[in-house]
């Protein structure tokens, strides 16, 4: 697939919530899961769950296709997904989606 080289992320830990059907893969560090092959090197079925959250900037391609639906949710983290929330300082204003703009229109340059 090209995914490059496999490396060792450290520790990691299967944590089982009692009372539910909730598994969390717990790692020591910031660690992207995006592929198959690290679910299985963790020992985790990626396929006996309903539903798999995992928290990356982007759903990977790896993952896709293993999947029924998926969607993304913007969150805050290193990467911030939502423009408007960037802290912008030097932009022409108004700017789209930063600004509420109600009536935007086109100007046509000669």
């Amino acid at each position: 697939m090209g995914l490059g080289q496999l490396r060792p992320v450290g520790k990691y830990a299967v944590v089982h919530i009692d009372g539910t059907t909730i598994d969390v893969l717990v790692m020591p560090k910031a660690i992207q899961y995006g592929t198959m092959e690290q679910f299985k090197a963790a020992g985790v079925d990626f396929h006996i769950y309903d539903i798999v959250v995992v928290k990356m900037g982007y759903l990977d391609t790896y993952l896709i296709p293993e999947t029924a639906y998926h969607t993304m949710s913007l969150t805050d983290g290193p990467t911030i997904q939502r423009s408007e929330s960037i802290p912008f300082k030097r932009i022409y204003r108004p700017m789209w989606p930063i600004d509420d703009i109600g009536n935007l229109s086109y100007i046509e340059r000669a």
